[in-house]
């Protein structure tokens, strides 16, 4: 397999993509091996959601040649190619004033931009990209041959903004596990739950529901990004600040038909963050059932072999969902008087595990048509899909 010699005008290294050299760039990682720092400390290095641990774990699994960067001006140092995962800054908040610098810094070497997503909170949201972010995906696309949109809302926005080199190829992450999709239990089991979903205003009594079924089946509560419950991980008795804020989560979302306390000795109990998808995987082993909002609670928790739904509450959740075929409802359709069998059914993967192969081709197309090389999984891809044009 043999790149392009030239990438929009600019010049690439004639030379088989098994022997480009590629790096990732990869921020979350900076928190590894330093235990003894705070939560805060560690939550800031993560960039503030533990889920990017996953989308990074997935893509150095799939590049295990790859150099690691964990700082946008170490990009474009002794390699031919550098791969960008950056999941939510389509959106007209983000400014990608240092990105842009970091990518432009980069010569005429290749950068490749995966699991690019746009963010908001349903289909009918429209918006025109800023102009930071055209500069942005502009010096992208003179450095690679595509874009790899999330999901088909992604790729649309994109394409209305005449962005037409867009692949829509879904999250990384779900390919950690290389060719074959996970092995997932048709059991039930001893019934124990899991949920995650970080509240941001939206869908307030819906979450407030999702939480009294999750006191009454004694769940874990996996957390991503929920920063105003810091002070459950915090001693600091003079944050006065953390503590206000834990106090108004609680008043907030605490069911109303729970009793005095109940709601925060749960969150004390169960309330979990995971720095590394390792040991976040090893819980999920220990449940039966994932039920929550966030993509990569789904993720791990299929990678662990355990079934997922997904409570589909924005346009990430949703065009993720619907491009792997995971099993997923609205988030206000989640009932309370279902009983744990029922959302266990609701969780088969088989449409997910029937597509998987497909998709896992579809991905491995684009990382070539940009002259990636995945030892994981290119090379363990039958002859017959290896030579498809």
């Amino acid at each position: 397999l043999t790149s392009l010699s030239t990438c929009n005008g600019f010049p690439m290294q004639d030379l088989d993509i098994r022997n480009r050299s590629i790096a990732i760039l990869d921020t979350a990682s900076r928190v590894d091996g330093r235990e003894n720092l705070s939560f805060n400390e560690k939550i800031e290095l993560v960039t503030y959601n533990t889920g990017n641990r996953a989308f990074f774990q997935g893509l150095r699994a799939q590049f295990p040649q790859a150099a690691v960067k964990t700082e946008w001006e170490q990009l474009g140092q002794d390699v031919d190619t550098v791969i960008l995962s950056m999941a939510n800054f389509i959106n007209p908040f983000s400014e990608l004033t240092d990105p842009l610098k970091a990518v432009e810094n980069c010569g005429s070497r290749g950068v490749v931009l995966i699991g690019a997503g746009a963010q908001a909170q349903n289909y009918d949201s429209t918006f025109e990209l800023r102009s930071d972010t055209r500069q942005f995906l502009d010096a992208i696309l003179r450095r690679s041959e595509s874009i790899d949109g999330r999901g088909e809302y992604t790729a649309e926005l994109l394409r209305r903004n005449r962005y037409d080199r867009v692949r829509v190829i879904g999250c990384p992450s779900i390919y950690g596990s290389g060719l074959m999709p996970p092995e997932i239990s048709g059991s039930l089991g001893a019934g124990r739950l899991a949920i995650g979903f970080t509240p941001s205003g939206h869908h307030r009594e819906a979450i407030r529901t999702l939480y009294a079924y999750a006191v009454r089946h004694d769940a874990t509560y996996v957390l991503q990004s929920e920063l105003h419950l810091r002070r459950l991980f915090e001693n600091d008795e003079s944050d006065s600040e953390a503590l206000e804020k834990l106090s108004f989560f609680i008043n907030y979302y605490a069911p109303n038909a729970l009793g005095d306390g109940v709601f925060e000795t749960w969150l004390r109990k169960r309330g979990e963050f995971f720095f590394h998808p390792d040991p976040w995987i090893a819980r999920m082993r220990e449940c039966d059932l994932y039920v929550g909002g966030r993509i990569h609670g789904s993720i791990l928790a299929l990678k662990a072999g355990r079934r997922a739904l997904t409570l589909v509450c924005d346009t990430r959740t949703r065009e993720l969902c619907e491009h792997f075929n995971l099993p997923f409802i609205d988030i206000g359709a989640f009932d309370p008087d279902r009983d744990l069998n029922y959302y266990f059914e609701l969780a088969d993967p088989a449409n997910f595990l029937a597509t998987y192969r497909t998709r896992l081709d579809e991905y491995v197309r684009f990382l070539e048509e940009n002259g990636l090389h995945s030892p994981l999984l290119a090379d363990q891809r039958p002859a017959a899909l290896q030579q498809q044009p």
